[in-house]
């Protein structure tokens, strides 16, 4: 691991240059990451479809496919940083490694299913989601710092700190970033959905039928959205590291201090 040499460049960035950044780092990385988003995202679509199923068991598509689509987009977002978990881990890896273990990684996203359930499910549901535009990257720092949750040696850090810490005094910047990520994902679906509805058509050759625009080509579209914005989210937790706590240099202190402990007496 070159911690001085990322395969990402350690440097502050605008919004706009952190979305286009992205979409570099998607197209570098397109198939790993379809496959893992794919591996977790198709299970979830699947059991979504069974709880909104028990909500609404007589679907009237001409009354019912806009809440069908709603409780949708409700479950989706409370899902998706767990779900697409196993991305962030793999982004964190590419960083400083040239492959992904995909062994550490499975065992990194199950070590952390518990604090990711407690914090991003149930903290955040109790608090109406509020707490992702107050404190968004509380998952990455579950997933890729792995402190405890609230417990641990007298003075060591826990998650619960880490997360006050890292967020605390930016939230004017963080609400502008979630209110911009909010507008390019509302495009994103749109261009997703109807991106698939048109291939699907194409390939067909017949119109789509509501239900099966509203049970798989709506919310694959979300989670398309959801893998692109959790990219786009790994970056900016990067960025924020980086105004906080001039994390480039010490990424360069910690390099140059392997390089002395390797060095022959």
């Amino acid at each position: 691991m070159e911690l001085n040499n990322a395969n990402i460049a350690i440097r502050e960035r605008s919004l706009v240059e952190i979305f286009d950044l992205a979409l570099h780092v998607v197209r570098a990385h397109l198939g790993p990451l379809f496959i893992l988003a794919l591996c977790t995202a198709a299970p979830a679509m699947i059991i979504n479809h069974v709880l909104v199923n028990l909500v609404i068991p007589d679907v009237d598509w001409e009354e019912d496919q806009f809440l069908w689509a709603f409780l949708n987009f409700l479950l989706i977002v409370l899902e998706a940083p767990i779900v697409l978990a196993p991305a962030t881990i793999y982004l964190g890896q590419t960083t400083f490694l040239p492959r992904a273990d995909y062994r550490w990684l499975v065992r990194d996203f199950l070590g952390s299913l518990s604090q990711l359930f407690f914090v991003l499910v149930v903290w955040r549901g109790l608090s109406l989601l509020l707490l992702q535009i107050a404190r968004p990257y509380a998952g990455e720092v579950i997933l890729l710092e792995r402190n405890r949750l609230v417990r641990g040696a007298k003075g060591a850090m826990t998650t619960r700190r880490r997360v006050i810490a890292l967020h605390q005094g930016w939230f004017g910047e963080l609400l502008g970033r979630w209110l911009a990520a909010c507008g390019v994902a509302a495009v994103l679906v749109v261009i997703f959905a109807y991106s698939i509805s048109t291939a699907v058509e194409l390939f067909a050759g017949t119109a789509l039928e509501p239900w099966f625009f509203i049970k798989v080509v709506f919310p694959a579209g979300l989670w398309l959205t959801c893998l692109f914005l959790t990219v786009v989210r790994f970056l900016s937790y990067l960025d924020l590291r980086i105004r906080r706590e001039g994390w480039e240099i010490e990424l360069d202190m910690r390099a140059e201090a392997l390089r002395l402990t390797r060095q022959p007496l």
